[in-house]
């Protein structure tokens, strides 16, 4: 994943990878700091992975 905060702007994810994909655009919400985009991030990866699951993948 990258991430980046511009100075005086809110943190943002622009593209994550995963193991057998290669870039993923991401569906990731903007955060006043990078804690917080991390962490909306990982929410977006869950929501993939587990509708993987969910279609047998």
């Amino acid at each position: 994943m990258t991430a980046w905060q511009p100075e005086g702007k809110p943190a943002f994810v622009f593209v994550v990878a995963l193991k057998d994909r290669h870039w993923i655009q991401p569906e990731v919400a903007e955060a006043a700091d990078f804690d917080q985009v991390l962490s909306n991030a990982l929410a977006f990866v869950e929501r993939l992975l587990d509708g993987e699951a969910e279609q047998g993948g």
